[in-house]
């Protein structure tokens, strides 16, 4: 059984989109629940409709937890296809190239 922290590393890329696909569920429903003319429509889709119903006073809740998951998710797959493109570069690379990382201060230090 391998511990939770290698599996987070190798399973980065589907853990990371998955936050942040549900970041994006959960701004669409605060979107319904907040925009007065997407409300008229959602209350025709029954779904929908039990969705806000059952969520009721807790919307806003909701709607601060959706903000700090789509940030987190967002920033988190950005990062995570960033670092992929960069090892796929340095894969490509011969070995004696020295290593950059793009935007850090430290780019290359102490191997100049």
């Amino acid at each position: 059984m391998t511990s939770w922290g290698s599996f987070w590393y190798e399973h980065r890329f589907e853990l990371s989109g998955s936050i942040f696909a549900v970041g994006v569920v959960l701004m669409f429903v605060m979107v319904i629940a907040y925009v007065s003319s997407v409300r008229a429509w959602a209350e025709t889709v029954p779904i929908l409709q039990n969705l806000l119903v059952g969520i009721g006073p807790w919307i806003f809740w909701e709607a601060i937890v959706a903000v700090f998951v789509l940030l987190f998710g967002g920033f988190y797959f950005v990062d995570t296809l960033r670092k992929g493109r960069e090892f796929e570069r340095l894969i490509r690379t011969n070995s004696k190239e020295m290593l950059q990382f793009p935007g850090s201060r430290f780019s290359g230090w102490p191997f100049r």
